[in-house]
């Protein structure tokens, strides 16, 4: 099984230095293949745009609870809160390839080693790494994408003080 996620970060709102914590708002993308599923390739739903792309049937998020979800982690994490307005600000398609696919708007704490010594000409790279907690890399591999919200131009307007560079790890 392959978990495709996909990351959008505007900014890191806040450093605790004390804490060694970064917080991240970001818009988190989860994707997956479930075989298991019993799609009928000739329903309507799946020539029908009206409620998201073709060959996708958009979900009420509450549906993911009754679908098999994958035992995720994200590593140094200390805070994962998700974003309400009426309700949870996440949602949920359905490919008529059977990939289950659940975006959700977060803001995630994770411990990051920082080093002040060279202030205020410091520099830091702290790892986000998300994965499975259970399955390990025999039985489930992880890919991700990162979105680069500086392509935008209301972006490119604001004054920030960080910097968010996506690389990937090599495997261990």
């Amino acid at each position: 099984m392959n978990l495709v996620f996909g990351f959008t970060i505007r900014e890191v709102s806040e450093v605790k230095d004390s804490d060694q914590v970064l917080t991240i708002p970001m818009y988190l993308s989860i994707h997956w293949i479930e075989n298991r599923l019993v799609i009928d390739p000739n329903h309507r739903s799946w020539s029908d745009n009206s409620t998201g792309p073709t060959n996708e049937t958009t979900e009420e998020a509450e549906t993911l609870k009754n679908l098999w979800r994958p035992n995720l982690e994200i590593y140094g994490l200390e805070a994962f809160n998700n974003h309400k307005i009426l309700g949870e600000m996440a949602g949920l398609r359905i490919t008529k390839g059977k990939v289950v696919k659940y975006d959700i708007k977060v803001t995630v704490e994770i411990s990051c080693q920082m080093d002040f010594t060279q202030y205020p000409f410091d520099e830091h790279v702290c790892a986000f790494q998300m994965g499975s907690y259970f399955y390990d890399k025999n039985s489930m591999t992880c890919s991700s994408t990162y979105f680069d919200p500086a392509d935008e131009t209301d972006f490119l307007e604001r004054n920030l003080q960080y910097t968010i560079t996506f690389r990937k790890l090599s495997a261990r």
